[in-house]
C-alpha cells in the first residue's frame, strides 16, 4: 500500500506510514459483510453445541429415563397427565425400535431397570412367528407394544394380555390377541386381530372382529383359533343401558354366568351369543325388545306369544336405552297360556303338497295349550318417561316373559280409543316426577357387596313361597354429628319427601314445604339427617339450605346436560335449575356429582353453578 503524502510502500495492514507519519484513510466494510460474517459465526456455535448434544438426544435410554421420571412423580393438571402419556408411549416405542433384536427377557431386565418398580409394572412375553410383545403398566395407563422384526406396534386401547395364536387364513396368515380390559366390578376379555405381513403386522379391519358386551372370562378354544367366553348376564344388562346397575344389584337376582362363543370363519370372528336362562335373562330379553323391537325375533324364546303382542301395544320408549330402575313385585300363580299349532293335514292334501309343492296354502292353525310349569314373578321397570310392569315365570327349562304392560301407577289414564284399539300405543305424562317414588314405596332388599353378588339369592324355586324381604328399620351410622344447626329448605319443588335412610329406597315419612326450616343433626352419604316436627328422616342434601362449614357442596344445573359414570354411559339427565352434591373437583373439564338416588356420575363443568369453590384437578 502507498502513502498518498511520500509515495513510499507501506504494509497493507499499516494504519499509518512507516516513512512519514501520515494516517491512512479506509473504506469501512459494508453492513451486508458483516451481517453474513456474523450469520456464519453464530451457525458455528450451533453446530457445535448441536454436536456437543448429540449423542444425548440419540440416546433413547436417557430420554426414557427422563420420561419415566415425570410419570413417577405424578401430572401437575390433567393436560400434563396427558402430554405425559403422549410422552411415555413415543419414548418406549423409539426404544424398542433400537432393541428389536434383544431377547424379551432383556428387553424386560432393561426396562425394569430404567422405570421404577413402584410406579411401573413391565412383562413382555414371547408370541409364535418370533413375535414379542411388552406389557407397560403404569400410574397413568396400561400400554402394550408388538415387536415385528424391526417394527414396533402400539395397541392403544389393549391392557391385559392373556394370550395369542397364529392361525392359517387363505388370505394370509393372522394372528389373534386375547387380553381383557381391567373395569371397577370385573374384567372385559378383549380380541385383536393382525395380518401378519413380511416386514412387520397390520391390524385387521374392526369388523373382523365383533363387539360384545359383558365383564367375564375368555380363552382359546382346543382348536387353537376360536375363543370360549363365560360373560355375566348382570354386567350385560347393566352395559347395554337397558338396566341401572345399582337396581340389578338390589333387585336380589342371581348373576348368571352364561357361554358364548368367537367362531373364527373367513377371516374375521364371528359371536355366537347366548342369553341364559335365568329370571335375569328374562328381563333382559324383555329391555331389549321393547327398546328395539327388532329384537323380538333374537329373543323369542323369552317371550311369550302373549308378550310378543304386548310389545306391539306399548309403543316406543322416550328414553332409550331405557336405564330402567327394576323393582320386584311378589309372585303370581301358575300361568297357562296358547300357541299356534299346525292343524293336522289329510292324507289327501298331504299328497297334493307333495306333487305341488308351490301351490300349497299356508297351513290352517288351531289353539295348542301351553302350560307354564310354576308360579310367575312381577317385576316394574321403569325410568323418567316410562313404566313397565313385567311377569316372568319358568317354561321350557328357562324362564320366560309371560305378560307385559304399562304400569298403571306412571302412566296417563288410557283413554278410550287406546282400550279399543289394541293396536294402538297407551298414552302416558311427558315426565313421570313421581316415578322414583312410586318405585320404591316399599323397602328394598339389602344392597349386595360385589364379593356376595354372585351368592344373592334366586328367584324362589317352583311351588316355594317367595323369601321375604330384609330391611333394616335403622339406617347406617351418620358420618358426622352436627349440633342442632338451623336449615331452610331450598327447592324448585313445592315440598320434599324426608325419608326413613340416606336413599329414596326408604319409605317417605313425611314432606316438608319449600322454606320451612328444620334442625339438621347430622349428614350422611350426601343426606342430611333431620328433625322436623318431632320426626327425625333424611333430605337430600341439595335441598337443604344449611350454613355451617359442615354443609354439603352443592350445585344448581345452568344448562340442560347428560350425567355419565366412569365408562361414560348416561346415569342420568340433569335439567336447568336441578340441585346435586359435589363430590370432587375438576377432572376433565367435568364435576363428580350425587343423584338423590345414591348414583354417582360426572357432569360438565360449564353446566353448573357450584356453591363453593372447588380443585381445579383431582388427580
Amino acid at each position: 500500500m502507498r502513502c498518498p503524502e511520500c509515495t513510499s510502500r507501506n504494509s497493507v495492514a499499516a494504519l499509518k506510514c512507516t516513512q512519514c507519519g501520515a494516517r491512512f484513510k479506509r473504506k469501512p466494510l459494508p453492513m451486508k459483510l458483516i451481517g453474513i460474517a456474523a450469520a456464519v459465526v453464530v451457525l458455528a456455535v450451533v453446530v457445535l453445541i448441536g454436536l456437543a448434544m448429540m449423542p444425548a438426544m440419540m440416546n433413547p435410554e436417557s430420554n426414557l429415563q427422563k420420561v419415566a421420571k415425570h410419570v413417577a412423580n405424578g401430572p401437575k393438571s390433567a393436560q400434563d397427565a396427558e402430554r405425559i402419556r403422549a410422552e411415555l408411549e413415543d419414548s418406549v416405542k423409539r426404544y424398542l425400535e433400537k432393541n428389536t433384536e434383544l431377547s424379551t427377557k432383556e428387553i424386560g431386565d432393561k426396562l425394569r431397570g430404567i422405570f421404577p418398580s413402584a410406579a411401573y409394572e413391565i412383562n413382555c412375553f414371547d408370541l409364535p412367528r418370533n413375535l414379542k410383545l411388552v406389557e407397560i403398566d403404569t400410574v397413568l395407563q396400561p400400554s402394550n407394544y408388538l415387536i415385528s422384526g424391526k417394527h414396533v406396534t402400539v395397541l392403544r386401547g389393549f391392557e391385559v394380555f392373556d394370550g395369542a395364536k397364529a392361525i392359517e387364513d387363505p388370505t394370509g396368515p393372522v394372528l389373534a390377541i386375547l387380553g381383557h380390559k381391567n373395569i371397577q366390578s370385573g374384567r372385559h376379555p378383549q380380541l385383536r386381530l393382525f395380518a401378519l405381513l413380511p416386514d412387520g403386522v397390520k391390524e385387521r379391519p374392526s369388523d373382523t372382529v365383533p363387539s360384545f358386551t359383558g365383564e367375564g372370562s375368555a380363552a382359546f378354544a382346543k382348536n387353537g383359533k376360536d375363543v370360549e367366553l363365560e360373560l355375566s348376564v348382570m354386567s350385560r344388562a347393566a352395559e347395554e343401558g337397558l338396566f341401572t346397575m345399582s337396581a340389578l344389584a338390589s333387585s336380589g337376582l342371581k348373576d348368571e354366568f352364561v357361554k358364548a362363543r368367537l367362531n373364527f370363519v373367513g377371516g374375521k370372528y364371528e359371536f355366537v351369543d347366548n342369553n341364559g336362562k335365568s329370571a335375569l335373562a328374562a328381563l333382559r330379553a324383555a329391555a331389549f325388545a321393547v327398546a328395539d323391537p327388532r329384537e323380538k325375533g333374537r329373543f323369542s324364546g323369552y317371550l311369550s306369544p302373549t308378550a310378543l303382542t304386548a310389545i306391539d301395544q306399548v309403543g316406543k320408549l322416550r328414553t332409550c336405552p331405557p336405564e330402567f330402575e327394576l323393582k320386584r313385585l311378589g309372585a303370581t300363580a301358575a300361568v297357562t297360556q296358547t300357541a299356534a299349532k299346525p292343524q293336522q293335514q289329510s292324507r289327501r292334501s298331504r299328497r297334493r303338497s307333495r306333487r305341488h309343492r308351490n301351490e300349497d296354502a299356508p297351513a290352517q292353525t288351531q289353539p295348542a295349550p301351553i302350560v307354564v310349569s310354576g308360579p310367575g314373578n312381577r317385576f316394574l321397570m321403569a325410568n323418567t318417561d316410562d313404566a313397565l310392569e313385567v311377569t316372568v315365570a319358568p317354561a321350557g327349562g328357562r324362564f320366560q316373559v309371560t305378560a307385559l304392560k304399562r304400569s298403571k301407577s306412571t302412566a296417563a289414564v288410557v283413554a278410550t280409543s287406546a282400550a279399543s284399539d289394541p293396536g294402538q300405543a297407551v298414552p302416558y305424562e311427558d315426565k313421570t316426577s313421581n316415578l322414583v317414588d312410586k318405585l320404591l314405596s316399599a323397602p328394598d332388599p339389602v344392597l349386595p357387596s360385589a364379593q356376595q353378588m354372585k351368592h344373592t339369592a334366586v328367584l324362589p324355586a317352583v311351588g316355594s313361597a317367595p323369601a321375604p324381604v330384609v330391611q333394616s328399620d335403622e339406617p347406617k351410622v351418620v358420618e358426622k354429628q352436627i349440633a342442632g344447626e338451623a336449615a331452610a329448605i331450598d327447592t324448585s319443588s313445592p315440598s320434599v319427601k324426608v325419608r326413613r335412610g340416606p336413599s329414596t329406597g326408604y319409605r317417605s315419612i313425611t314432606e316438608i314445604k319449600k322454606g320451612q326450616n328444620v334442625e339438621v343433626i347430622g349428614k350422611q352419604d350426601g343426606w342430611y339427617k333431620v328433625r322436623v316436627n318431632g320426626k327425625e328422616g333424611f333430605v337430600y342434601g341439595a335441598f337443604v339450605n344449611c350454613k355451617t362449614s359442615d354443609a354439603y357442596t352443592t350445585a344448581t344445573v345452568t344448562a340442560g346436560k347428560s350425567i355419565k359414570d366412569a365408562k361414560n354411559r348416561t346415569v342420568s339427565h340433569a335439567q336447568p335449575g336441578d340441585k346435586l352434591v359435589v363430590l370432587g373437583g375438576i377432572t376433565n373439564d367435568r364435576y363428580k356429582v350425587q343423584l338423590s338416588d345414591g348414583r354417582v356420575g360426572f357432569v360438565d363443568k360449564d353446566a353448573l353453578d357450584v356453591a363453593v369453590d372447588m380443585p381445579q384437578f383431582v388427580p
